[in-house]
């Protein structure tokens, strides 16, 4: 009897269109021989609609052997994790604390995890009350922090809401863009250098934590980082496993894999990091669920060991079976 994948897709977060796509493409990977994929798309409103037609979530899930999840605004892992079904992924309170830069960066300070943090400064969003304020606080930053400047909500991926910044005008209205996504901004230096994802699977090709090779991602010519555009439309290049040395790798592996560990996650998570040529690497932000599209970043990293699309959607299917000792 075939096993029923429920892959959820869409969902109500600005990053909606990243997870239909990631779960459109990733529906076309699993193996029809093992699995039967059921394609549940969360509309903005979070009704789920299974071919067009509205179904309920709660008669639904029991129908379901494992869940498939690539929502990216985590707004479904209370009724997942209710049901005690099998699913892909951190626990809701694991992807929530990665989700949250400067609380990533508490946890793996607490655990002593050997990686440098750029410079920063947080704000307060609800105390930005007036572009007087914004501009005031601009002026205390640039005392601190010397230009080009970075600023990011404190929560959320896919490069969402991030400017960089190189004036002062640019500065503040990259806090007023960022205010509005989340609860406090992060004003960050930018740190010139080699921009890495490390891919951490459980249970993968033998090993309880496999760290795939590095991707070296190249933002597009005329780009100095990576923005929510050339994410969507993958105008960036990749190299990998990229030209580092053995002791960058080792490096890389070792704390990709203690990110992964130090934050209680599970399955899959990727982790971004700046590698820069004198003053070593720098964390950026770590992924619980990754964009799944087709050649995404997840997946360069394995293909360039002789891995493929295919061997890692199935292989994160059966893992979250076998984890919930459900025989595949």
């Amino acid at each position: 009897m075939d096993i029923k994948v429920g892959v959820l897709r869409g969902g109500n977060s600005l990053n909606r269109d990243f997870s239909l796509r990631g779960g459109s493409h990733l529906i076309t990977l699993i193996d029809r021989t093992k699995f039967k994929p059921f394609d549940i798309v969360v509309s903005p409103d979070n009704k789920w609609l299974i071919e067009g037609k509205e179904v309920d979530p709660h008669k639904y899930l029991d129908k379901l052997d494992v869940i498939f999840n690539t929502l990216l605004d985590h707004s479904h892992g209370n009724l997942i994790e209710s049901f005690n079904i099998p699913h892909t992924g951190s626990s809701r309170l694991a992807s929530a604390i990665a989700q949250n830069k400067l609380l990533t960066k508490e946890v793996l300070n607490t655990h002593k995890v050997s990686v440098k943090f750029p410079k920063h400064i947080e704000l307060i969003s609800k105390e930005l009350s007036s572009s007087k304020i914004i501009e005031l606080n601009a002026s205390d930053i640039i005392k601190k922090i010397s230009f080009p400047i970075i600023i990011k909500p404190s929560h959320g991926g896919t490069s969402l809401g991030i400017t960089y910044a190189q004036s002062f005008h640019e500065l503040t209205d990259g806090i007023a863009l960022a205010m509005q996504l989340a609860a406090s901004v992060i004003i960050e230096e930018f740190i010139k250098g080699k921009e890495v994802s490390m891919t951490v699977i459980d249970n993968f090709r033998g090993e309880p934590l496999y760290v795939s090779l590095p991707v070296h991602i190249m933002p597009a010519a005329g780009d100095q980082h990576l923005h929510i555009h050339s994410k969507f439309n993958q105008t960036y290049k990749t190299d990998s496993p990229g030209k580092f040395s053995e002791k960058e790798k080792m490096e890389l592996s070792e704390i990709a894999k203690e990110i992964h560990t130090s934050l209680g996650l599970k399955h899959i998570s990727i982790s971004d990091f700046i590698l820069h040529p004198k003053k070593g690497l720098y964390f950026i932000e770590t992924n619980t669920v990754p964009l799944f599209h087709k050649d995404g970043v997840v997946y360069e990293g394995i293909k360039a060991a002789g891995g493929s699309e295919r061997e890692l959607i199935n292989h994160l299917i059966t893992d979250a079976l076998l984890g919930s000792h459900h025989l595949v």
